[in-house]
């Protein structure tokens, strides 16, 4: 069952009637009452969603691959519009921006496309390093992070590669991107933090971190975060590389943070979604769910939904600082939940088979959480 239920509580009432996270569709799917798909939308059999959707700047289409297969689809109902077959399987997550779809492939290529799908290539570059990490569109170029510690910079209009460096250890995550979109700042797998000028291309090392990172690092103004095993949850300078302030949570964040207003917000593997100050590290709410949460948590509006394994979705309104509820959902979210706040939508892959977009509208109109 896609769609469910999800009890409203408060004060040991139910307060009117019960909000639920409905499906509006299924790609590729046949399900009632779902927007039905036609057969020449259907992905072929074998094949599966590895990485997460893109949205174009409107909100208008989604951009979607299978292993087989680029897809064009409609937000509003899942149809397709466009569809384009690939020479290789992707090996990482597309990215879209300014009417170009970009995508890596497992023959080490790096492409651009338009957003019609046309069969021809805008261009066609060679990646710089094998095992591709991620993909970052910055105000420079196309940023690309690989597993032995490589990072090039590929100009988004030609393909043309601006640099190349390579950091002295491995890389696990992205690099996280300062404010300006002038500098990236990357965490090898030996534990050194290292400050990259997009300009350039100059690698300056910053600090070396007490252990390796777990979870991708993000920067906001002027800090760093990340986590290291055992909870710990850390704040550098960016300029310095000094711990500002740490928390231990007891069980680990294998995921990355997100940002709300002043506080910075995380999910842990003992069910918890934690929201600290961002600047002094000030514990300002802590959540509970029901299940362990392996994805970063996705913030729409004044709410942010923790999604578990399997088992659903906790929700919660940061602006009064309550707990909605638990939504009981039975899916297996196998990417990063990407949400469409002005549509009141999430897309949500699950279980590397099928993209779902979810309506928390009505979710949203039940904010009527007593003070």
């Amino acid at each position: 069952m896609l769609c469910s239920v999800f009890i409203f509580i408060c004060g040991g009432s139910i307060l009117g009637e019960d909000p639920e996270m409905k499906t509006v569709w299924i790609f590729p799917g046949e399900v009632q009452p779902v927007a039905r798909t036609n057969d020449i939308q259907l992905m072929e059999k074998n094949s599966r969603i590895d990485f997460g959707p893109a949205v174009d700047e409107a909100g208008g289409f989604v951009f979607l691959a299978d292993r087989k297969n680029l897809y064009k689809l409609k937000l509003e109902d899942g149809s397709v519009v466009g569809k384009l077959r690939l020479g290789a399987p992707l090996s990482a997550p597309l990215i879209f921006h300014e009417s170009k779809v970009y995508i890596a492939d497992e023959r080490n290529n790096l492409i651009c496309l338009d957003s019609d799908l046309n069969e021809k290539p805008v261009w066609i570059s060679v990646l710089q390093a094998k095992d591709i990490i991620s993909m970052q569109r910055t105000e420079k170029g196309i940023l690309c992070s690989f597993k032995d510690g490589s990072i090039s910079l590929s100009d988004a209009k030609t393909g043309g590669v601006a640099w190349k460096v390579k950091i002295g250890e491995g890389l696990d995550f992205a690099a996280a991107l300062d404010d300006k979109g002038s500098d990236a700042y990357v965490v090898g797998s030996k534990s050194g933090m290292y400050l990259i000028h997009l300009n350039s291309g100059t690698v300056t090392f910053r600090a070396s971190l007490p252990s390796p990172p777990v979870s991708p690092p993000v920067c906001f103004e002027g800090l760093i975060y990340t986590s290291l095993k055992n909870g710990r949850f850390i704040a550098l300078d960016e300029k310095t590389g000094v711990i500002e302030w740490e928390v231990s949570v007891v069980n680990d964040i294998v995921a990355s943070a997100v940002f709300y207003e002043d506080m910075i917000c995380f999910n842990a593997l003992n069910n918890q979604l934690f929201c600290y100050d961002k600047d002094s590290g000030t514990l300002d709410m802590r959540f509970s769910g029901k299940n362990r949460f392996y994805l970063p948590p996705v913030i729409a509006e004044d709410l942010i939904f923790s999604f578990a394994f399997n088992t659903g979705i906790l929700a919660v309104n940061l602006s009064k600082g309550k707990t909605i509820g638990w939504i009981k959902f039975d899916s297996k979210p196998s990417a990063p939940v990407v949400p469409i706040p002005s549509k009141k939508m999430l897309l949500l892959i699950n279980n590397r088979e099928l993209l779902m977009a979810l309506d928390f509208n009505s979710i949203y109109l039940s904010q009527h959480i007593e003070e």
